[in-house]
C-alpha cells in the first residue's frame, strides 16, 4: 500500500514536471489581407456593363475630398470623409466569404462588394439593378 502511494506521488510529480516544461506555442491569429488603412484614389460608375458601358462617370480623389477606410482584424471598420470644411465619420462591421466583402452599419442594409487586392491596391466592385438596368460602382484604394 505504501509503495502504491509513493508510485502515484512519483507519477504525479513526473507529470507536473513534464507538463510544466517546454515552451508554450501561441499562434497569432491570421490577419486578413483586407486589414489596414486604405485611401480611396478613384471612384467609377458604369451604366450598363463594365466591359461595354453605355456611359461612365469617373471621380479621382484629390485634395478637396479625401476618403479613408480602416479595416480592423476584430471585424470592425471605420471610414473618414474629409471635405474642405468638414469631416464625416462612419463605422460598422465586416466579414468576407471568398472574394465577397460584406460591410454593415452604414446606411440601410448591408453593402456587398467583390474585392481584389494586387500589391498595395484594393478594388471594390458593387452592382445594383433597378428597372432592368444595372449600374456598377468600382472604388480603387491604395494601402497607407
Amino acid at each position: 500500500m505504501y509503495s502504491l502511494k509513493i508510485l502515484i506521488l512519483m507519477l504525479s510529480l513526473a507529470l507536473s514536471i513534464f507538463s510544466a516544461c517546454g515552451e508554450d506555442k501561441i499562434t497569432a491569429p491570421e490577419t486578413h489581407e483586407l486589414v489596414g488603412t486604405w485611401k480611396a484614389e478613384k471612384f467609377t460608375i458604369y451604366w450598363g456593363s463594365i466591359s461595354n458601358p453605355d456611359s461612365t462617370f469617373v471621380y479621382t480623389f484629390v485634395n478637396d475630398l479625401q476618403f479613408t477606410i480602416t479595416i480592423s482584424d476584430d471585424n470592425r471598420w471605420s471610414a473618414e470623409i474629409k471635405y474642405p470644411d468638414e469631416t464625416q465619420t462612419d463605422s460598422g462591421g465586416w466579414w468576407v466569404d471568398g472574394d465577397t466583402l460584406t460591410m454593415y452599419g452604414a446606411g440601410d442594409g448591408d453593402d456587398v462588394y467583390e474585392y481584389s487586392i494586387s500589391g498595395n491596391k484594393l478594388t471594390l466592385t458593387s452592382s445594383e439593378t433597378k428597372g432592368g438596368y444595372t449600374t456598377f460602382t468600382v472604388i480603387e484604394y491604395t494601402k497607407q
